[in-house]
């Protein structure tokens, strides 16, 4: 209960569904409270002052397959052979970003004889320097071509080749492809 000319302080808790705004979009709110007159009075509302939040943005990455998996089986790798990746990279956030591509393979005997360039989805034009930038909830396909140079002193068995994704505005927001 209060006193006549009392005041109260109150404190309230927004949550934004970030997958539904854009980074950068203003959200107006209002506040209102009523009361009701105890001594047999109507209900009244009171109106405060609009406050205008800003949707910060949120960043994110997926990449898969056209079958959109994040990974696919493993084909028999021969020397001198290429692996072709065909991969969809999509910005899972709210804000454009650029995406960093990287390949690492792994298992074999010699890992590191492997060579590998990520193409534009064309199959021709190198990627050079990032992905992007991608709009929020955009994507753009890339290509990544893998050999293992005849005459390298290797074998193929259990060789892994992984594709990551990450962005550029908070790297921790990565994805990872595997073949």
């Amino acid at each position: 209960f209060f006193a006549p000319g009392a005041t109260a302080e109150a404190t309230w808790v927004v949550t934004v569904p970030s997958s539904d705004l854009d980074a950068g979009a203003l959200l107006t709110m209002t506040t209102k409270a009523s009361y009701a007159n105890t001594s047999g009075g109507a209900a009244v509302g009171v109106f405060g002052n609009a406050s205008t939040l800003l949707v910060e943005p949120r960043y994110g990455v997926s990449m898969t397959n056209a079958s959109g998996d994040t990974t696919s089986s493993q084909t028999d790798l021969t020397v001198g052979a290429t692996v072709t990746l065909n991969l969809t990279v999509s910005n899972a956030g709210n804000a454009p970003d650029l995406v960093d591509i990287t390949t690492s393979v792994s298992g074999g005997s010699a890992p590191e004889a492997w060579v590998c360039q990520t193409y534009r989805a064309d199959g021709a034009t190198p990627l050079v320097g990032k992905l992007g930038p991608i709009e929020a909830d955009g994507s753009e396909d890339v290509e990544v071509h893998c050999y293992l140079p005849i005459g390298a002193a290797a074998t193929t068995a259990d060789t892994s080749i992984a594709v990551t994704a990450s962005s550029d505005a908070n790297p921790d927001e990565s994805a990872t492809f595997t073949h």
